[in-house]
């Protein structure tokens, strides 16, 4: 008997919807679908939605560079996230984040920020054996995310 107890526990824990209350969303390479999909999430729940558009400094050139063409794109990228979240009705935060590595930046904001989720648009860069990899950013969030990802293959 209180192995069908539980049993059945378990399912119930698994039909619930889960409830996201804070998302993050990394402003990289192609994010509008990420964007929307975080629109939509947040449509669900009221949810807030922080974008993080990383701006990646060489490790060459001294951290606080100006970096001009960089810093417009992730300008842009944080417009464009917002125009997607207008047409959601949802409130998106946006912010450019100074860092030497993209993966360490969206993992240290998801940290602080106290993400219940990442989503993370990412190419599939490869298969090794068993193990996929979507370059060096996704693979570094996969592995240290403090929360959930969910990763949209795009191409």
């Amino acid at each position: 008997m209180a192995v069908l107890a539980t049993r059945r526990a378990r399912l119930a824990r698994r039909s619930r919807p889960v409830v996201y209350h804070r998302l993050l969303v990394p402003l990289v390479g192609d994010c509008e679908r990420a964007v929307e999909l975080a629109c939509r999430l947040a449509g669900e729940s009221a949810s807030s939605i922080d974008a993080v558009a990383p701006l990646e400094v060489p490790l060459e050139l001294p951290f606080e560079v100006p970096l001009e063409e960089q810093g417009q794109l992730a300008r842009s990228l944080v417009a464009e996230a917002r125009a997607v979240a207008d047409r959601y009705g949802a409130e998106l935060r946006g912010r450019i984040v100074r860092t030497r590595h993209a993966g360490v930046a969206v993992v240290e904001e998801a940290a602080q920020r106290e993400s219940d989720a990442i989503v993370l648009a990412a190419v599939l860069a490869g298969r090794s054996g068993e193990r996929s990899s979507f370059g060096s950013l996704a693979d570094h969030v996969l592995e240290h995310a403090p929360c959930r990802v969910l990763l949209l293959e795009t191409r």
